[in-house]
């Protein structure tokens, strides 16, 4: 079992322009799941990354973890951190930085 996901590991294929497709599952472009509903390389990142939310839903321990970026959280982050609040998943958040 995987205990941790990494995103920026997959190469999603699904071209999907509905932000919030995760949402509403029938806007999405390229929802491409398997009948189970587990993503598949063709599928849409925000319908993949959401499945995998789901995952660890209510599970101890379980949270997103995000790198917050110097200037900022990218338009995919927050995207992400709008799918986490949704189902309630904590989010833990690194900010790097460096020492001198």
């Amino acid at each position: 079992e995987d205990l941790v996901y990494n995103p920026n590991e997959v190469n999603k294929e699904g071209d999907c322009d509905v932000d919030d497709c995760w949402l509403h599952p029938g806007t999405c472009q390229a929802p491409n799941l398997q009948p189970d509903g587990t993503p598949t390389d063709r599928s849409c990142w925000k319908q993949s990354f959401h499945w995998h939310l789901l995952q660890i839903q209510g599970r101890p321990g379980g949270c997103m973890l995000r790198v917050r970026e110097f200037d900022g959280l990218g338009a995919g982050q927050k995207i992400e951190e709008k799918m986490a609040v949704n189902l309630g998943v904590p989010i833990a958040e690194v900010k790097p930085g460096f020492v001198q």
